[in-house]
């Protein structure tokens, strides 16, 4: 399965702004992304690793004072029945996952800085610091919320 990561709230680190032109053609970039489309609003997974936070050592890069600096990362995981998988990685406000009704948090402070209805608290209060940073497998149509930014995850057969 491929993985389509689109951006619906937010913005990418200076692509917006035009402040890093040619961001995207740095080599740990491309061996892990590659943007879509002109208005830069749609990432392909290229690699089985996704680094996303502030930080330009990530492949994606958020411009979000509430994301951190390295937030969340996004895993292929599996030979023939591919899947991804996300975990925060130890981000001050955690992610949040809505899928349909249920929103699932993760993440040592997740929900201090939720404003959504909670269905399945996933909180380090609730079951441990570990079990906080444990993997979510993502499935198609899952909005990812990351600080003010939000970005819609779509599966793809390729």
């Amino acid at each position: 399965m491929g993985l389509v990561i689109s951006r619906l709230k937010g913005s990418w680190f200076g692509h917006d702004q035009g402040q890093i032109p040619g961001h995207d053609a740095l080599p740990h970039v491309q061996r892990c992304v590659k943007f879509l489309d002109e208005g830069r609003s749609k990432i392909k997974a290229v690699g089985a690793l996704i680094k996303i936070g502030r930080n330009n050592l990530n492949h994606i890069i958020l411009d979000d004072h509430r994301v951190s600096r390295f937030h969340c990362e996004i895993r292929r995981r599996g030979y023939l029945w591919k899947r991804w998988y996300i975990r925060d990685t130890g981000s001050s406000s955690g992610i949040q996952i809505r899928r349909g009704k249920l929103n699932i948090v993760r993440g040592k402070h997740a929900l201090a800085h939720t404003h959504q209805p909670i269905v399945q608290k996933d909180t380090a209060a609730l079951l441990g610091a570990e079990d906080a940073r444990a993997e979510v497998r993502l499935r198609n149509g899952d909005e990812l919320v990351l600080g003010e930014t939000i970005l819609l995850m779509t599966l793809t057969p390729f």
